[in-house]
């Protein structure tokens, strides 16, 4: 069971193999009875994130971690809660995989359209219609705290933060009337949001229609580019984003550059053909997607109750116990160097 030290705080993550840990995690390797799934559950949901040491860079400290008060049910209490949440744990990788090879066979799809279609080029300005977005004054707070917002703004973070294909939902939401009030561009769902400062190359397609900050350079299919092309040759041109980014402060991939750039463009047959090829595909990845996300809401829910007593499990059938995994033993000591004595004859 490893967690970090520094950074990004609060990641617990259980791991059932040998592993080396760097100086900036922390592990446990001693459990005093309590059984070791449970404990990564119990870690998970302690304020890490809020037990910083003074330096400037985040971090656990350890000693206020050790002071934390806990609460732990007896042991086969541990085992039915952490049973309870494994089996929601599992299901979600099980549904991540199974995206990670849809995902996989897009991309063999789109490996042999480069190889067979036949292409022509033209500059992006020509054939995409793209642009950014802005961000609404943060000191007017009526735009950020409106129960009834449902216009999803993006960030960069919403998308590195996911890591998903496609974009679902955004962290923040504005009105309709922010939206026109502040002039902020609504595109349509189905686009492709690319995030283009600091970090660039982040890729996702908005499932709603939306808005974003001024991270983004958005652009909108059309019959020429349809969607999956339009987001395949994005994605695969990422370094060469990478390499037109300027800027001192941190890198950026300004509109102007990118509007200059030519896109390889299949012939309408081949990007026909790839649409239909590829949809059914994306569509099941999307569907896993979204049932991966009510799976970790059910999870995030389940966790503090499970752990706080607030729901009784003593009813919950008891899972077998896991075998305890042994320590490695430690390695052999190196060879010593050195000249050998001649043995007398």
């Amino acid at each position: 069971m490893v967690t970090g030290r520094y950074g990004t705080l609060g990641q617990v993550f259980y791991v059932k193999q040998d592993f080396w840990p760097l100086n900036t995690s922390l592990f446990v390797k001693k459990f005093k009875g309590v059984e070791p799934r449970f404990a990564a559950y119990l870690l998970e949901s302690l304020p890490l994130a809020h037990s910083e040491g003074a330096g400037a860079v985040p971090g656990v400290n350890r000693n206020v971690l050790h002071q934390l008060p806990v609460r732990v049910p007896d042991r086969d209490g541990q085992r039915r809660i952490s049973s309870s949440l494994a089996h929601l744990d599992d299901l979600i990788e099980n549904n991540l995989r199974r995206i990670g090879v849809l995902e996989a066979i897009g991309r063999h799809r789109w490996d042999r359209l480069n190889a067979m279609a036949t292409f022509d080029e033209a500059p992006v300005a020509e054939v995409l219609e793209n642009g950014g977005g802005t961000t609404p004054s943060r000191a007017i707070e009526r735009y950020w705290t409106d129960p009834e917002a449902d216009v999803d703004w993006y960030t960069p973070t919403d998308l590195t933060k996911s890591g998903f294909m496609f974009a679902t939902h955004a962290a923040e939401r504005l009105t309709a009337s922010t939206v026109e009030e502040c002039g902020l561009r609504q595109y349509p769902a189905r686009s492709v949001m690319m995030t283009s400062r600091a970090t660039i190359g982040a890729i996702a397609i908005n499932t709603e229609q939306a808005c974003t900050n001024q991270g983004f350079i958005v652009c909108i299919p059309n019959d020429r580019i349809p969607l999956y092309v339009l987001f395949h040759w994005m994605r695969s041109n990422v370094e060469r984003f990478k390499q037109l980014a300027t800027g001192s402060t941190f890198k950026e991939l300004t509109r102007g550059t990118f509007r200059a750039l030519k896109i390889r463009i299949p012939a309408r047959d081949d990007a026909e053909a790839f649409e239909r090829d590829v949809a059914p595909v994306y569509d099941l990845a999307l569907s896993l997607q979204r049932r991966v996300h009510v799976l970790r809401k059910l999870r995030d829910l389940l966790l503090p109750k499970l752990l706080s007593g607030e729901i009784d499990v003593s009813r919950l059938p008891l899972p077998p116990e896991e075998p305890e995994v042994a320590a490695p033993p430690p390695p052999p000591d190196p060879p010593r160097r050195g000249r050998r004595r001649k043995e007398s004859a």
